[in-house]
């Protein structure tokens, strides 16, 4: 218990007590294998002067808010455990439940595209739900391709990646559903973010031109019309400030059903489209 309170202690001087505590119990946990059980019951945990060393850098690597993800390089998603640096952003609950979104909807699938992998989460998770799909993922980044594909012989799924860049290029084939939660927040928006997100995340996977927020959904969304087969399903994960957009630029496009989804804290964070059967295919 004196270990787990002394950590604490130490992290309540930067963050809140709440967080402090959960960060603690994820130091101890996930990185030094001790099971918070034997904290609780006074447990007498020794630290050799290894270990102790080993903390000690932990501790000076969250003083300086790099996310404790990042620090211990790993983090959950979907009941799995991925590989995160700061090569790939940190998935998210909300990312979650754009991914149980897609389970609820189709009972089978045979194809599946994911763009912007990251750490390869959402095709990882959606290859373990779905073993005989073909599940395809590209990002431009060869970095985060090298961590995806970690991830992906971790939890033994077997997505196929190729480095791509969506904004002049086509994947290979068609699919059933095509899964994307691009980058979608706005320059203006970095005086509301945290500094743990806006200091340590890639740049790249966070910020689209000012200019121009949809930037990623028109362009997955018009090569939708070619690769998706018909009926076939589009999700997206959006930036609430354009939904309206977003829905407005889907109808245009004549992708049918369109629905939006609240995530769990209320905030309209998912969209669905299906492509209509009377589109028609060659739009490149």
């Amino acid at each position: 218990m004196q270990v787990y309170l002394s950590i604490i202690q130490h992290l309540k001087a930067k963050y809140h007590e709440k967080e402090a505590k959960a960060m603690a119990r994820m130091i101890l946990e996930d990185y030094f294998a001790i099971k918070m059980l034997d904290v609780y019951m006074g447990k007498d945990i020794a630290f050799s002067e290894k270990k102790k060393e080993k903390l000690r850098k932990i501790l000076l690597r969250l003083d300086e808010y790099e996310p404790i993800q990042y620090v211990l390089e790993k983090a959950p998603f979907c009941g799995y455990l991925f590989k995160v640096t700061p090569d790939v952003l940190i998935p998210r609950p909300e990312t979650e439940e754009l991914v149980e979104w897609i389970f609820q909807s189709c009972g089978s699938l045979n194809s599946v595209l994911d763009i912007g992998t990251g750490s390869g989460c959402i095709p990882v998770a959606i290859s373990k739900k779905y073993p005989m799909a073909r599940v395809v993922s590209c990002d431009i980044s060869n970095e985060a391709l090298s961590i995806a594909r970690e991830n992906n012989k971790y939890n033994h799924s077997t997505v196929e990646f190729e480095c791509l860049d969506i904004l002049h290029e086509l994947p290979n084939g068609n699919f059933d559903v095509i899964v994307s939660n691009p980058p979608y927040v706005c320059p203006s928006e970095k005086k509301l973010m945290e500094k743990n997100v806006l200091d340590w995340e890639p740049y790249q996977a966070l910020f689209v031109p000012q200019e121009d927020p949809l930037l990623f959904y028109k362009r997955i969304a018009f090569i939708g019309l070619s690769i998706l087969n018909d009926g076939g399903q589009l999700f997206f994960e959006i930036n609430p400030l354009y939904k309206d957009k977003i829905l407005m630029m889907l109808s245009c496009l004549e992708y049918k059903k369109i629905e939006i989804k609240k995530d769990f804290a209320g905030k309209d964070r998912m969209v669905k489209a299906i492509k209509s059967k009377c589109v028609n295919e060659g739009n490149k």
